[in-house]
């Protein structure tokens, strides 16, 4: 079942390690140059807020365990439905500093649900 906090908290380990993984190579100049390297953050931006959504509404209790929660999200809602105000001086910020936040936090949780 995906609303189980376990495999949506390992979707979230799974699209943060994404990201790291494809960008740690790219300098900030070579990200904002490449279409495709914005478009994958993007993508695995948005699947991380659908996961963080079904968090909030079948497990609302571990909502104030995980960073950024309420900042993705809306990153998401950017993403998708004001692409055109995508900020992307914001996604890199995000992507450097939150994406790998929100993965250790998703770790811990993982631990406790599922020692």
């Amino acid at each position: 079942m995906r609303s189980d906090p376990r495999i949506l908290l390992h979707d979230i380990v799974t699209y943060c390690q994404r990201i790291i993984e494809n960008t740690a190579h790219l300098q900030k100049s070579d990200w904002l140059s490449s279409g495709w390297d914005q478009d994958a953050v993007e993508r695995n931006i948005e699947r991380i807020a659908e996961a963080l959504n079904k968090i909030r509404d079948h497990n609302p209790e571990l909502v104030p365990e995980i960073p950024s929660f309420d900042q993705i999200r809306g990153m998401r809602n950017i993403i998708v439905h004001q692409y055109h105000a995508v900020n992307l001086d914001i996604v890199w910020d995000s992507m450097v500093k939150d994406i790998p936040e929100l993965q250790e936090a998703a770790l811990r949780l993982l631990a406790k649900l599922d020692p």
